[in-house]
């Protein structure tokens, strides 16, 4: 079966008009887990044709991916774009506390794993561009998501209890020992 997929828009219009899409999914999702969601439900919700949605979308799964790129994917290239440091990463947990939300309902409906593989797939291209060594190859790329995405899981086990500081501190000092010793 071929991987689900979105169209990446050229104008203006078609992105606010995917966006649209996007937001309904979550707003669905609120609601619903993710897979009792049909095609059909966004459709009737945003009242437009399942012709209107496949214009954008392969599937509900490409719907999906595209919220997931669009809305956690392209923040966290911002702040990695540069390598790690501690205020990036601290940066990243923040996100994840205001966007406290999104990160229940993936972490409800047993996606992580798709917000792992959408991560490494948007950041794989841009490796060479991270100018870290502990990211130079693909494989570290994905250890490394692994082990962010972990530390989420882990952060919501524990209530939040951590701030974005305390985790980014974590996360620094596995990332720099060699620096340390």
């Amino acid at each position: 079966m071929p991987e689900p997929t979105y169209m990446h828009c050229s104008t203006e219009e078609s992105a606010q008009r995917q966006q649209a899409f996007e937001q309904c999914l979550l707003e669905l999702m609120r609601q619903t887990p993710y897979q009792q969601i049909s095609v059909s439900d966004i459709c009737q919700k945003m009242d437009i044709s399942r012709k209107s949605f496949y214009r954008y979308f392969s599937c509900k799964d490409g719907c999906l991916y595209a919220l997931l790129d669009h809305t956690v994917i392209d923040y966290t290239i911002e702040y990695f774009a540069q390598g790690i440091d501690q205020p990036k990463l601290e940066a990243f947990f923040r996100f994840w506390q205001e966007n406290r939300q999104i990160l229940e309902l993936i972490l409800r409906d047993n996606l992580m794993l798709v917000l792992q593989n959408r991560a490494a797939k948007c950041l794989n291209p841009m490796r060479k561009d991270l100018r870290n060594p502990h990211l130079s190859s693909r494989e570290d790329m994905v250890f490394f998501l692994c082990g962010m995405m972990g530390l989420l899981l882990q952060w919501r086990l524990n209530d939040y209890r951590q701030s974005p500081g305390e985790l980014a501190a974590v996360v620094d000092k596995l990332y720099h020992t060699d620096k340390k010793q």
